[in-house]
């Protein structure tokens, strides 16, 4: 039991080492600080000696520029640029230009990124490392092509497709139709009168049959009346 529960926990271990790993951005930078042999200070030689070191150095220290480029969907351009560099030294700071403009990275124990906006859909943009110093009253400068040209690319799949637009066409308004209604007949459910009226016969005929049946009354009562005498 003790030995599975210890297999159980070193499978769960390596499990989340390997989450873990496969989580970080693929776009970190592997760069760590850079030990750069300290180099003589240049921006008091003249250009032609200036440049002899810095082409002697630039392997060495050049390695700890990082310039990552981002395409966006937008057609812009995210370019990132980060100073390794860790000694305190003639190349602890330096300069990248950048379409005209130039950016300062500071090094040492606390590297800093610069990270700018360019385009829409730039072509052929050259990153350039710059070294500026004067000599003799002689003001100087070198400007050393950073990596290759860069060129706005699609990014394609990871952009959101366009949202597809609905159109709604109103239906034409058309005047209500008019509907024309016969006024209700009145529906009579007494028997239609045809001929001569029967009432004024049928009430003579009872009332003459009242007054005979009466007079016979009377008159038998006195008939009666005068047998008895």
């Amino acid at each position: 039991m003790r030995r599975r529960l210890i297999s159980l926990m070193a499978a769960l271990a390596i499990g989340t080492v390997g989450a873990l790993a496969f989580a970080a951005p693929s776009s970190a930078s592997t760069n760590t600080f850079c030990d750069v042999p300290k180099a003589p200070e240049i921006n008091s030689l003249a250009k032609a000696d200036a440049q002899e070191k810095v082409d002697q150095f630039l392997p060495q220290f050049g390695k700890c520029l990082e310039i990552v480029w981002t395409d966006t969907c937008d057609g812009n351009t995210l370019v990132s640029m980060t100073n390794w560099v860790k000694n305190d030294n003639d190349w602890t700071v330096l300069t990248v230009e950048l379409l005209g403009k130039e950016y300062t990275l500071e090094g040492g124990s606390t590297p800093n990124t610069e990270t700018v906006t360019i385009g829409p859909k730039v072509k052929d943009v050259q990153a350039f490392l710059v070294f500026t110093g004067e000599h003799n009253g002689t003001t100087w400068r070198i400007e050393v092509p950073w990596g290759e040209t860069h060129t706005w690319v699609d990014p394609g799949a990871v952009c959101p497709s366009p949202s597809p637009t609905s159109s709604v066409t109103a239906a034409p308004t058309s005047a209500p139709a008019t509907t024309t209604t016969a006024p209700p007949v009145a529906v009579s459910h007494d028997l239609p009168v045809t001929g001569a009226s029967l009432t004024l016969p049928l009430a003579t005929g009872v009332t003459a049959l009242a007054v005979a049946g009466i007079v016979g009354f009377v008159l038998y009562r006195r008939r009666r009346a005068s047998e008895s005498l």
